[in-house]
């Protein structure tokens, strides 16, 4: 069964006038690194300067150039936690998931870890399969990994507003 279709009132940003006179809004933008909701808060003069801010600012977010969570100091290690806790558990399978976890765990974050996600780059990728066939591991193993990074890699190209790894630079 489809799920019920939210009231107008339920998805549109609350707007409400101050004790003072001026227009308020609350506009959601994004999330937060732990899940939470971003809203950026908006003060006009009339109702309808408020609604057209609104309107433009729900625009850019649908739009997708707002960023999803602030990429200056989020590394590869808290965005695999995020992605191993919440994302992958919804469309994976326990077995997938396992294997995302311990190919991760083993292999990438303990070297590639404390890059910030802004700064990485796909040569640093590359050189990272590099050192892990110098270290000894199998052509299987790197084969493996490749995807792992690839698919947590998708869902924080499309939050952040950018084309993958690297792309999100300021």
């Amino acid at each position: 069964m489809a799920r019920p279709r939210k009231r107008v009132v339920e998805t549109t940003s609350p707007i409400y006038r101050g004790a003072v006179g001026n227009w308020h809004a609350r506009v959601t933008i994004g999330r937060t690194a732990d899940g939470g909701q971003r809203r950026r808060h908006l003060q006009r003069r009339t109702k309808a300067e408020l609604q057209t801010a609104v309107r433009e600012v729900e625009a850019s977010r649908d739009a997708g150039s707002r960023r999803w969570t602030e990429v200056a100091d989020l590394t590869l290690a808290e965005w695999l936690d995020h992605w191993l806790g919440a994302i992958v558990p919804m469309t994976a399978r326990r077995k997938t998931l396992a294997t995302y976890r311990s190919q991760l765990h083993r292999h990438v974050i303990p070297t590639l870890g404390p890059f910030l996600l802004h700064e990485l780059e796909s040569e640093d990728l590359e050189t990272h399969y590099r050192n892990l066939r110098d270290r000894g591991c199998s052509a299987h193993t790197v084969a493996a990994v490749h995807p792992s990074i690839g698919c947590c890699g998708r869902p924080w190209a499309r939050r952040s507003g950018g084309g993958g790894w690297g792309s999100t630079r300021r």
